[in-house]
């Protein structure tokens, strides 16, 4: 499975072979993939750090621009 879809992650795998009925464990299945030499599945999407460095400025202007009247609602 992992060298025909080679995206796939080994809770990926895990997933598709409980909908075979075959239960077998996340850890059974990262050592299998080790030891024939296959790595892990490559990382998708941003890092943490990208993450926010693309969500800051909505970030900052949604605590600047709130305004917290006397009854406590925020504006």
């Amino acid at each position: 499975m992992a060298k025909e879809n080679p995206r796939w992650g080994y809770m990926r795998i895990k997933g598709e072979l409980q909908k075979l009925g075959i239960r077998v464990s996340a850890t059974a299945i990262a050592m299998l993939l080790r030891r024939h030499g296959i790595g892990p599945a490559p990382r998708r999407g941003p890092t943490w750090r990208q993450f926010l460095k693309a969500q800051a400025s909505g970030i900052i202007a949604c605590d600047f621009f709130t305004i917290e009247t006397a009854l406590l609602k925020t504006l």
